[in-house]
């Protein structure tokens, strides 16, 4: 009996009510997705926001930083100012931004000698580096991106041997 009964109500049409209750339902659901979506893009936009922040100040820091050591440069005298203006030229090792590919490529953090020349060859170095590592991974081309691995390798290659004339010692 309760079959038959089942039966009868499953192949009646549902009430109207029922299906305006069903629509509402489901206007209400797509809703609260669009709502999702769009705060999910707000959410994406706050953290780009955050790190350009961030990124603002550490950039700040460093300026005031490098503000700050050129005025006490200024105000010594002698060694004194030759062993600061090294430091300026060979920052520390611990800084709190990560290298980009062609600093690490160059080994910028590492100058013994802190030679001014030695570092101002490496920096250039591993800035046309990090146009060629850009240029590289934004093609599809397998051949292309060899042919800027090879441009890179003699990039660091030319690198080294420049270095190596500046602190070549006769």
């Amino acid at each position: 009996m309760r079959e038959v009964a089942a039966s009868l109500l499953l192949s009646q049409p549902a009430p109207a009510w029922a299906e305006e209750h069903m629509r509402e339902q489901q206007k209400f659901n797509e809703e609260l997705m669009d709502t999702n979506a769009d705060l999910r893009r707000a959410l994406a936009q706050a953290e780009r926001d955050f790190a350009a922040l961030r990124a603002e100040t550490q950039g700040e820091r460093e300026r005031a930083f490098c503000q700050a050591m050129v005025t006490l440069i200024d105000q010594m005298e002698g060694r004194e100012q030759l062993a600061m203006s090294d430091f300026l030229i060979n920052p520390p090792t611990h800084v709190e931004r990560e290298l980009t590919f062609g600093e690490k490529a160059v080994g910028l953090t590492f100058n013994p000698s802190g030679d001014h020349a030695v570092h101002e060859i490496k920096e250039a170095c591993a800035r046309v580096i990090d146009i060629l590592n850009e240029l590289r991974e934004a093609t599809g081309s397998g051949e292309r991106k060899r042919m800027y691995s090879v441009a890179i390798t003699d990039i660091q290659a030319g690198q080294m041997w420049g270095v190596k004339a500046v602190t070549w010692r006769d």
